[in-house]
């Protein structure tokens, strides 16, 4: 009865929508037609091979003549009297462009693509035709007007500007970029490559060719340039321009600001950005320096920064010496910019655990660890045999008589320390052993995979728990089963 009843629902659905189909071209009636088909607002009725165009009133628009009629834009239509050679037709049903078009595509406000190559099969649809081309191309106006013929190597194609549609053409005469109502936003020549911007950014990256080699630089959203092109490798990152001014010599890293103004100066092997306008260049001896973003050199051929900036305003950063380090504890003031040394602490052996979200430095003394805060004020006493330079969000890894665990920044307990060996194996989860049992668990102590698997080992974007039978499951990075 139930598989009666289903048959009976589709049969009455399939009479209903061919009734539709059957009253939508029973306007019809006097005209003679091999095939009805409605596409848009309108009726494309084949007759002999050829095709017309009807409104839904059934009133004649074109003559039976067109091989193809492809819709567009906003009623404007792609029509063509033979295999690849088509026409514009406008809103008004007026041909605008002579037969001679093997392909014609929408791209943005006013503007459609012309083109001859291979392009993917075109079919007609409800929808405005789009047809992805590997070919040579130009580009008309709504008008029928060529903007850009069509020659051989020219390509006219839509890219993502300040988190806007453009118009990129590149012809013998070189780049060119046109905002969407066709103005010229760069004009030919100037640049050889713009690289796109999926996501809103103030600068764009341009580049050039010259000697053989590609120079970079950068334009503001009105196309001024604010960075020129002269740098082999360039990024923005963080408000700030990370250069590189030698195509050969590593040691020419530098900062720049919007307004082309040396922040660092490129002679460095590496700059980094500390935050706080803050920047960390190690030059060529290995060594540290530490700029504000006024340019001004702070902190000088020091070690290591340790940590990053502390909520409070300070960095500790150390400076070798016979195998020990100082402690410097720097305040950075935020409305002056510039780093005031405040005092100078006591030696220590290297420091491996640092950092509490820069809040919390690690120290030893007599073979045992404790910590301090930024103003040197010891918060927890030297009571750990070893602690982790993993420390990361709320918790660290510490060890005593042997064992491992998790305390917080007030030295309390978050697990027990009973742990054979504890680390972290993703940016969240930690991998405990017991005996010779491994399993997950997160910064607070929960277990994420129980302590019972042979080994835990990472695999490009996740991890494999292998159990002692020699099986295994896969998990995400958050301990998830996939």
């Amino acid at each position: 009865m139930k598989k009666i009843f289903i048959l009976l629902v589709v049969f009455l659905l399939s009479s209903c929508t061919s009734t539709i189909k059957e009253k939508s071209c029973s306007n019809f009636k006097k005209v003679a037609y091999d095939k009805c088909q409605q596409v848009q607002n309108y009726f494309i009725l084949s007759k002999g091979g050829k095709k017309a165009l009807f409104d839904l009133n059934g009133t004649q628009i074109t003559d039976f003549k067109y091989q193809t009629i492809l819709f567009l834009k906003s009623n404007y239509l792609a029509v063509s009297l033979k295999d690849f050679d088509y026409a514009l037709m406008n809103d008004k049903f007026e041909i605008v462009t002579p037969y001679k078009y093997e392909h014609i595509k929408y791209l943005i406000g006013k503007f459609y693509k012309i083109s001859k190559g291979v392009c993917e099969e075109a079919y007609e649809s409800s929808e405005p035709i789009e047809l992805s081309c590997y070919e040579d191309s130009g580009l008309i106006d709504n008008k029928g007007k060529e903007i850009i013929p069509i020659e051989d190597g020219s390509k006219v194609e839509l890219v993502n500007l300040f988190d806007k549609k453009m118009i990129q053409i590149r012809t013998s005469k070189g780049l060119a970029i046109l905002d969407g109502s066709g103005k010229e936003f760069i004009p030919f020549g100037r640049y050889d490559f713009v690289e796109q911007s999926y996501r809103y950014t103030p600068y764009i990256k341009v580049g050039k060719k010259a000697h053989g080699f590609n120079r970079y630089g950068y334009i503001d959203s009105r196309g001024k340039e604010v960075i020129p092109v002269i740098y082999p490798s360039i990024r923005y990152e963080n408000g700030y321009f990370f250069v590189k001014k030698s195509l050969t010599d590593d040691r020419t890293y530098g900062v720049l600001d919007k307004n082309n103004r040396v922040i660092v100066p490129a002679k460095y092997e590496s700059v980094n950005f500390m935050g706080n306008g803050l920047f960390k260049a190690r030059n060529k001896k290995l060594k540290v320096d530490i700029y504000n973003s006024n340019g001004e050199k702070l902190v000088s051929n020091v070690q290591e920064v340790l940590g990053s900036i502390s909520k409070d305003g300070y960095i500790v950063v150390s400076n070798e010496d016979n195998f020990s380090c100082y402690f410097f504890n720097k305040v950075y003031d935020t409305k002056s910019g510039k780093i005031t040394p405040l005092k100078l602490e006591k030696k220590c052996t290297p420091v491996i655990g640092y950092g509490y979200n820069g809040e919390l430095i690690g120290v030893q003394k007599d073979k045992k660890w404790g910590f301090i805060d930024a103003k040197s004020k010891l918060v927890i006493d030297y009571q750990y045999d070893e602690i982790s330079n993993e420390n990361r969000g709320e918790v660290m890894i510490v060890k005593l008589n042997d064992k491992y665990g998790l305390i917080d920044k007030y030295n309390r307990r978050v697990t027990p320390l009973k742990y054979k060996s504890l680390f972290y194996k993703t940016d969240k989860l930690l991998l405990a052993k017991l005996g010779n049992r491994v399993g997950l668990i997160n910064q607070k102590g929960e277990s994420v995979i129980p302590i019972k698997y042979k080994d835990i080992v990472k695999v490009g974007d996740h991890l494999e728990v292998k159990r002692f039978d020699g099986s295994s499951f896969i998990v995400d990075f958050e301990g998830k089963k996939l």
